[in-house]
């Protein structure tokens, strides 16, 4: 609205008495309307002043000078005093005027008329209610005022969210949401074999910093093509789709919306991500076969179990010292991959380790009890069983050492355990 105020007129004010033409007549006679008309006025002019000076203050209120809008980042400027500033646009910053250049009081109130967040910054080094900055939620504002040096709000009709609090206000109402650390709940991924899409079940997860719980409220799927928002769409972050690959999935968010999505990457740290989205979790892994399809497997809760396990040492020699073996789980992060194996030495009994290369790496049986698996006499292929868990490192390897020279070693890899963080 305008200004609350209206100035009075003044009536009945000769403002044009007639001249003193020296004559005895009524027309010349002492009034006060011609008296008025030689004198100076102290009263008029001190009353009109104060109506100004009373107009000019009320101009100066909430809501009193009218609204600016804007649809980019804008800085509140002297002329705004007493103004409602609404922004149009969602991830636009407002910034405060230097308050020791406007002084005190100065009030205006900044009012979020987009569909997603805002942020009202202070002035350089000049904080808002102790802060730099904080968001405004969609359909929310707030009055500030200063004290010449910082600046101090009223009337947050908002819920400021602390560390571990998340406010989506693209709900209606907006929804207040608890970060747990390191979450992880559902998103499942289904590669089905043979095809070059996967699916990605419904669930949520903390991003990576714990700054944001991400949830994905439909079942997705993604192809091998480039990246484009939303399911059934491309889901690579960046060149073109590669044969007999490891892939890492991500779930990813952009705060300023909150829309979420997913995305795969060769990196299992630093995907290339789109434009405004800053938060990502990766879920799982997906490996490519020959024709850039993605192999098939199965996962429950960490456990990915490969629809058919993969042979990755054939027979291999082992002998005393250590021999590392690459074995098919995901590169770029440490799983415990799950094996299955054999073990033999035609020419005596013996005897196999296996372990992590995070371990140190000692002979067989030291210290006493370090065993995998031993034979108690010469044995062909087959020898002796194992299933085993053991962790990797990022480049999918683990460690064998035998008790004795020309041993024979079987490996089959049926899948691996991923906490993906959590």
């Amino acid at each position: 609205m305008g200004s609350p105020f209206t100035i009075t007129s003044t009536s009945n004010y000769n403002a044009n008495p007639p001249s003193d033409d020296g004559a005895q007549t009524a027309s010349n006679r002492v009034q006060w309307s011609t008296q008025k008309s030689k004198l100076s006025d102290p009263i008029k002019t001190a009353f009109d002043a104060s109506e100004t000076a009373t107009s000019n203050a009320f101009g100066k209120v909430k809501g009193g000078a009218g609204i600016t809008t804007t649809a980019v980042d804008y800085t509140i400027a002297a002329g705004d005093q007493g103004k409602y500033v609404k922004c149009t646009v969602s991830g636009k910053n407002i910034t405060t005027p230097d308050a020791t250049v406007v002084g005190s009081p100065f009030v205006v109130s900044v009012v979020n008329d987009s569909t997603g967040n805002i942020t009202l910054v202070g002035n350089g080094v000049q904080t808002v209610d102790g802060v730099a900055s904080f968001t405004i939620p969609a359909g929310a504002g707030v009055e500030i005022n200063t004290d010449g040096s910082n600046w101090f709000t009223d009337g947050k009709n908002f819920f400021q969210a602390g560390a571990g609090i998340v406010l989506t206000s693209t709900t209606a109402p907006t929804t207040i949401s608890a970060v747990l650390p390191n979450y992880l709940s559902g998103l499942v991924l289904s590669p089905s074999g043979g095809a070059s899409t996967f699916g990605i079940a419904v669930g949520a997860a903390s991003d990576s910093t714990n700054a944001s719980l991400m949830q994905l409220n439909s079942a997705y799927t993604k192809s091998t093509a480039s990246w484009v928002v939303g399911s059934g769409n491309g889901g690579l972050d960046t060149g073109a789709i590669a044969t007999s690959t490891w892939y890492h999935v991500f779930l990813i968010q952009r705060p300023d919306t909150g829309v979420v999505d997913v995305l795969f990457s060769t990196s299992a740290t630093t995907p290339t991500m789109p434009t405004n989205y800053t938060l990502k979790r990766r879920i799982g892994s997906l490996k490519t076969d020959g024709s850039s399809h993605f192999i098939a497997y199965i996962q429950l809760h960490d456990e990915f179990l490969w629809s058919t396990p993969v042979t990755d040492v054939n027979g291999g020699a082992v002998g005393v010292a250590a021999v590392d073996w690459v074995v098919s789980v995901p590169t770029g992060v440490q799983v415990r991959a799950r094996i299955r194996g054999s073990f033999s030495n035609a020419a005596a009994g013996t005897g196999l380790l296996i372990n992590s290369k995070d371990e140190t790496s000692t002979a067989y049986n030291t210290p006493a009890g370090n065993v995998t698996v031993a034979t108690t006499t010469n044995s062909s292929a087959n020898g002796a069983l194992f299933t085993l868990d053991v962790r990797t490192n990022t480049s999918a390897q683990i460690r064998s050492i035998s008790s004795a020279a020309s041993s024979s070693l079987f490996v089959a890899t049926y899948g691996w355990f991923d906490t993906r963080g959590k």
